[in-house]
């Protein structure tokens, strides 16, 4: 997450989903075969943490 947080670009895209979310839903998808250990975890995780 550390990465995420040093990133300009991740910021707004912070900034668009939660502009999105007032409208609609957001889906986050991932081709990993394993639902628990991929990047999409650690993304859904850090947009929780910066959008509550």
């Amino acid at each position: 997450m550390e990465q995420l947080n040093s990133r300009p670009e991740a910021a707004q895209f912070a900034d668009d989903v939660r502009n999105l979310l007032h409208d609609a839903n957001i889906t986050l998808l991932y081709a990993a075969r394993d639902p628990h250990i991929n990047h999409v975890v650690i993304l859904r995780d850090w947009l929780l943490e910066r959008l509550t």
